[in-house]
């Protein structure tokens, strides 16, 4: 397995790793309402009942978006210095070590015609968004959490799989901002 921020300290990515199960991104002032696998009816059972390759749910007033099967590594790749955008990024496969520069690189050399449109929107009302383990909830985190920057608004959820060269093969779960009404 592969770890950009031990890889890449200096240009470490917000991450969510886990032995198993979807993850999430929920806006952070949502989070609390965020169970996990924890009681009957859980969280954790609605996240794995979201087909891949990502899907939306309700958590408390607002909603979550859930990378669905069981990836590996889901990575924050801001796209703009405001946070207005940016990627999930899932690798597939790999032949060697990647580094954040190397999910950076293939997010950006995806061109916007190779990304097909969901028709999920993502509404975040809050500044920041938490990635991490769908089975896990705070505060006792199991696997842990990481906090990134994203503008409140709504974003289109965009779709691709890539790759850079013959060694990393990655979807792509953009985040696109859409202008306010």
């Amino acid at each position: 397995m592969s770890d950009p921020e031990q890889a890449d300290p200096e240009q470490a990515l917000p991450s969510a790793v886990c032995d198993g199960g979807p993850h999430i991104v929920v806006p952070a002032d949502l989070a609390s309402g965020w169970r996990g696998a924890i009681g009957a009816g859980t969280d954790y059972s609605r996240a794995c009942d979201v087909a891949e390759p990502v899907g939306i749910i309700s958590v408390g007033r607002g909603c979550a978006l859930v990378i669905g099967g069981s990836p590996p590594f889901t990575y924050w790749v801001s796209e703009e210095p405001g946070f207005s955008s940016g990627a999930l990024v899932v690798p597939r496969s790999w032949a060697s070590d990647f580094t954040a520069s190397q999910l950076r690189t293939v997010c950006e050399q995806t061109p916007a015609s190779g990304f097909r449109d969901l028709g999920l929107v993502f509404q975040n009302e809050s500044s920041k968004c938490l990635l991490f383990a769908a089975c896990d909830a705070g505060p006792e985190w199991v696997y842990g959490y990481s906090r990134f920057p994203l503008a409140r608004g709504c974003y289109r959820v965009l779709f691709a799989e890539a790759h850079l060269g013959q060694s990393l093969e990655v979807s792509i779960i953009r985040l696109a901002s859409m202008p306010a009404a």
